[in-house]
């Protein structure tokens, strides 16, 4: 039996790895709104798990790439502990983003306006998830980029359905309602206040839609 025993090893050891590997999948960004009218102060990233367990996102950062100069202009790690199907919002101020989970700094022009850039998911410098925007960013992007963000304080850029990732940027992510903290909307919702749209919230409108 002792001739076996290094083969048991290697083995389990190949499933803990492969079991790492599959847990690193989990999280995806999910929404970014980089751009609202005149100064942008409601500036977000929402990070979604998709898996069927809580995530420590301790060891999570997310990386903000200049794509013009491919270098990095900014980082955060991330705080607190995500929900399975729960989202993570990080944004530059509280009092314009509502369900912020992370308010960091600046306040104002948190997330360069592209042509190109790109946001990209780290755990412990691996890369998990990279969405390069408004063009290709060489290392952060994932098929080709997605599309722009506008200057519409109510709309960004989204999956949907949420967590939804085929590897490919352009594919994964439309122009729609922003949605910071809730369920992405599907197509042909007006974009209004995501606080208070006609006294209701936006899970409650977008349920009719579903």
């Amino acid at each position: 039996m002792k001739p076996m025993k290094p083969m048991i090893i290697v083995s389990l050891a190949v499933i803990s790895l492969l079991g790492a590997q599959s847990a690193l999948a989990v999280l995806v960004i999910n929404e970014i709104d980089y751009d609202q009218p005149g100064s942008d102060t409601a500036e977000f990233v929402e990070v979604y798990n998709t898996g069927p367990d809580a995530v420590d996102l301790f060891e999570y950062r997310l990386e903000f790439w200049n794509g013009s100069t491919n270098t990095l202009y900014n980082a955060f790690s991330l705080l607190g502990t995500l929900a399975p199907g729960d989202f993570h919002v990080v944004c530059g101020s509280a009092t314009f983003v509502p369900n912020c989970d992370q308010d960091v700094s600046p306040d104002s022009d948190l997330i360069q306006n592209g042509a190109p850039d790109a946001v990209v998911l780290t755990r412990l410098t691996v890369i998990i998830d990279a969405v390069s925007y408004e063009g290709d960013v060489p290392g952060y992007v994932e098929g080709s980029g997605a599309g722009a963000d506008t200057a519409n304080l109510f709309e960004s850029i989204n999956r949907y359905p949420d967590g939804v990732d085929t590897d490919d940027n352009s594919a994964d992510f439309y122009l729609r309602c922003a949605t910071p903290g809730e369920p992405n909307a599907p197509d042909g919702i007006p974009c209004e206040d995501p606080v208070a749209v006609e006294e209701q919230t936006w899970g409650d409108i977008k349920a009719l839609y579903r």
